[in-house]
């Protein structure tokens, strides 16, 4: 019974795998695997609806694929492989690609632009970090006993009061996990180049924000409604 089996899946894989690997077959498959994937990625990034036009005609062509596979030689089947792996590659390099291009534009959507990075950024402290923000240069990524944390911040133009900050952004006395100090003081940040792991509006507020863990660069500090 076991040496049936066995016979089985050695029979099977001498099916599916060439006797004869043909290396630069692969290489070949691999590089039109990764030019078709990229193609076939940019053209879905253009029009989704390509999407389920390409979900079909993947599936003829894996139908396609098996039937032949018997009749195929070594040489076309490492290229086979090679394209598959390609096309692996690509699908996954462009989901990447794709993540991040999404997160810049929906962090460029809450600035209120058409098209391109966060560049000015704003956050509304107490005089505590607004001092360790002009000793160290950046809006700390630390709290006071230095463990990591998120910097929320905001690419709304800056308000003229400390009230109007609480309510926009449901700081200080209006923060919802408990009142915590009246900010005084706004830091105006350079964010070319931070990556935003999140955007919205603010729950609760008026205004909008952003969240990284990364420290932002400081381009002025001054108190809330001053010069």
């Amino acid at each position: 019974m076991f040496e049936s089996i066995s016979n089985g899946i050695s029979e099977f894989f001498s099916n599916v795998l060439p006797h004869e690997f043909c290396f630069p077959c692969f290489l070949k498959g691999l590089g039109e695997g990764l030019v078709i994937g990229g193609l076939a990625l940019l053209a879905i990034a253009a029009l989704p609806e390509l999407a389920v036009v390409g979900a079909v005609l993947g599936i003829l062509g894996g139908v396609a694929l098996i039937e032949n596979w018997p009749k195929m030689s070594d040489q076309q089947k490492s290229e086979a492989f090679g394209a598959l792996a390609g096309g692996i590659v690509a699908g996954g390099g462009g989901g990447s690609v794709a993540g991040g291009a999404a997160a810049e534009e929906g962090a460029a959507g809450i600035a209120g632009e058409s098209a391109g990075p966060v560049n000015t950024v704003y956050r509304y402290v107490g005089p505590g970090e607004a001092q360790v923000a002009e000793e160290t240069g950046f809006i700390p990524n630390t709290d006071q006993y230095g463990n990591p944390k998120s910097i929320y911040v905001t690419a709304d133009e800056p308000v003229t009061s400390a009230s109007d900050a609480e309510s926009a952004y449901q700081i200080g006395a209006q923060n919802p996990s408990g009142p915590s100090a009246t900010p005084t003081h706004v830091i105006t940040g350079n964010a070319e180049g931070i990556p935003f792991d999140y955007g919205g509006n603010v729950e609760g507020g008026s205004g909008t924000e952003l969240k990284t863990s990364q420290p932002i660069p400081v381009t002025s500090i001054r108190p809330i409604g001053g010069n």
